[in-house]
């Protein structure tokens, strides 16, 4: 009957229990968190050192103690086992600088498992044999406490991995209850009881982790996602192209390559007048066909708005024209969604690498230069950069004369956008916005004239300006209302003249240094400069406070929210235009807000034109926004009657 009713267990029961026990089916299915756990496993060799140095070091003191052989062969296998894990980690630590497999890791996983249930089982017998000596000789307190510590440490280093805690919490603490149940010193029972809590809390505290671990990780891979993927079409955005360029250059500068800068015709016009869901859906649609034209090993981007990046492994002139008639003939075709249809057409212009530039870039400015012709020829064409468009940027030199009059004519202002408390919508602050009066052709977008001014001395100056005439109609406004200035990464390069002119501007003003918020873009922290950061903290320690503007347009690593003073973040506009229809966005959003909340920081979502886009937002948490829904950049007169408008408003109320 025994025998009709038992079933051994096959050797692909084995197999699987041993893998679950190893811990090598954690995460089945998501190979990025297996990889993030078994990370964990491989620290510093200098922690790993400290574990071997107090196992040996235990099992040497034990050994002089007593002079029991048992704890020499104890130190023998401690040593071999210890030397073991420490060549692991050093071999695992070369080698994860190279693309891993889930194979991989699973290799040195379970490696690294069995060295170091070897060292536990050591541990956990040098430890139990310990308890044959009278407690006078007070070893018991040394070995019970390596075990235990050397339990515990593992069990916090590897909170996300249940299985393998369990694994190594059994081999260092079964020994000790077996060794107390045999010798019987008095008190047994306590011990057993405190021994065995230490199996059972560490296990069920492990447990309990291993939800929060995963989620969390869930959420920074969907967050940090920002850096690499634009959040409309799902193709790489300028950032992850830009560095693929720099991949390219750096490790092939002998090969030549192609980019095409492409730009769709009429797309302000098709936003306009068939709204932005509908150019949301033109955008992905865009993205769509570019990514199923593009050759198997193009780089594809989207670089903002309506303009897309192509990378092409060849500079053959045939090979680029035939592919851009292809690009041009599939973006001819009708754009549909749901019952709006609209036809349009694509201009491109092409550099090529080395011919037109060494450097990325280089290649995006002859690039562009190169679209900007085309477009001047009608568009719906493309150009390729020659020597015939220096041209465009001689009218590029004669922009920044002008310019340079300008500043000292004073032509150059402050607009303010208000920002609202998304709650209630009072305004809390307004962000100064350059605009340049130009006694012949008006206002000139900054578009056109900060680039020129961030690649010469001028920014300086107009950011100086701009920084004071804020600060003096800031100091009109209520009480509570903060003012917001841009400050370019060029203004940084001299930053103790950026002190400088922050203090004269709150000195002359009398303006609170906490109502003058400063917003910087990831372009001045991807350079992670010593001057950089000691000038913002010293503006900080100022009062001024600091805003992390166009979160997730680039890199937007999470490391600059914890490693500088920031008191608010600006989630890029990209997401609000996205909300509606990129089932992604509201998740990234979500996540950016929480992660916010935790370190303490206000959230402004920039670019909400619908009720709908605040409606959601309200949903999702973040507590200010700004864009044309509230109010276009005023002059700051209007900003003054938009107060006194509250304020008349309150008191009616």
């Amino acid at each position: 009957m025994f025998s009709s009713s038992f079933r051994r267990p096959s050797m692909a029961g084995w197999r699987a229990w041993g893998r679950t026990l190893a811990g090598l089916d954690d995460a089945r299915g998501d190979d990025e968190l297996y990889a993030h756990l078994v990370r964990s496993l491989f620290p510093s060799p200098a922690a790993m050192l400290a574990a071997n140095v107090m196992g040996a070091g235990v099992a040497a003191a034990a050994w002089c103690m007593t002079r029991d052989g048992a704890f020499l062969v104890g130190l023998a296998v401690l040593m071999i086992s210890g030397f073991a894990r420490m060549r692991l980690i050093l071999e695992y630590h070369e080698r994860a600088a190279r693309p891993m497999r889930r194979a991989d890791h699973e290799s040195y996983d379970l490696r690294f498992f069995a060295w170091s249930l070897l060292f536990g089982i050591a541990i956990g017998l040098v430890s139990a044999r310990t308890l044959f000596y009278p407690m006078s000789l007070g070893i018991h307190a040394l070995g019970v406490g390596a075990a235990i510590g050397y339990a515990m440490g593992f069990a916090a280093r590897n909170a996300g991995r249940p299985n393998l805690v369990l694994s190594q919490l059994l081999a260092c603490i079964v020994p000790l209850l077996l060794s107390y149940a045999w010798t019987a010193p008095p008190h047994t029972p306590v011990y057993l009881i405190l021994l065995s809590g230490v199996i059972i809390s560490n296990v069920r505290v492990t447990r309990t982790l291993k939800d929060n671990i995963v989620q969390h990780f869930h959420a920074t891979l969907e967050t940090e996602k920002l850096a690499r993927v634009d959040a409309l079409t799902q193709l790489s955005n300028r950032h992850a192209f830009s560095s693929r360029l720099d991949a390219a250059i750096a490790e092939h500068p002998e090969k030549p390559f192609a980019i095409l800068f492409l730009d769709l015709d009429r797309f302000k016009e098709i936003n306009d007048t068939l709204g932005h869901s509908f150019g949301d859906a033109v955008i992905r649609e865009m993205g769509r066909r570019l990514a199923a034209l593009a050759p198997h090993a193009a780089g594809l981007a989207r670089f903002g708005g309506d303009e897309f990046l192509l990378q092409l492994d060849q500079t053959d002139a045939a090979a680029i024209d035939a592919l851009c008639a292809k690009v041009q003939d599939s973006l001819s075709q009708p754009f549909e969604a749901e019952t709006l249809s609209t036809r349009t057409t694509v201009t491109i212009g092409v550099a090529l690498y080395p011919d037109h530039g060494a450097t990325r870039e280089e290649l995006f400015r002859m690039a562009d230069i190169a679209l900007y012709e085309a477009k001047a020829q009608g568009g719906g064409c493309w150009r390729r950069f020659d020597a015939a468009l220096a041209t465009e940027m001689e009218l590029r030199r004669v922009l920044e004369r002008d310019m340079r009059a300008a500043i000292d004519r004073g032509e150059f202002v402050a607009f303010f956008q208000p920002i609202y408390n998304l709650r209630d919508r009072s305004v809390v602050a307004c962000e100064a916005l350059v605009r340049w009066r130009h006694p012949a052709k008006g206002l000139i977008s900054p578009a056109l004239f900060i680039p020129i001014a961030e690649k010469s001395a001028m920014i300086e100056e107009i950011g100086a300006h701009i920084l004071k005439e804020a600060c003096h109609a800031a100091a009109t406004w209520p009480a509570h209302v903060a003012v917001a200035v841009n400050i370019s990464a060029a203004q940084f390069v001299r930053p103790d003249r950026l002190i400088t002119t922050v203090q004269e501007a709150l000195a002359a003003s009398r303006l609170r240094p906490d109502r003058l918020h400063l917003e910087i873009t990831e372009s001045l922290l991807l350079q992670d400069s010593a001057l950089t950061r000691r000038a913002i903290q010293r503006l900080v320690e100022i009062g001024v406070k600091f805003a992390l503007d166009d979160f997730g347009a680039g890199y937007s690593s999470l490391s600059y929210l914890k490693d500088y003073p920031f008191s608010k973040v600006k989630i890029d506009r990209t997401f609000t235009e996205s909300l509606m229809s990129c089932a992604a966005s509201p998740s990234i959003v979500k996540a950016v807000v929480q992660i916010a909340a935790d370190l303490a920081l206000d959230v402004v979502v920039e670019g909400i034109e619908t009720v709908e886009e605040e409606d959601l937002l309200r949903r999702l948490g973040p507590s200010q926004g700004q864009g044309f829904l509230f109010s276009k950049p005023l002059p700051p007169e209007a900003t003054r009657r938009l107060f006194a408008g509250e304020q008349a408003a309150r008191r009616s109320a």
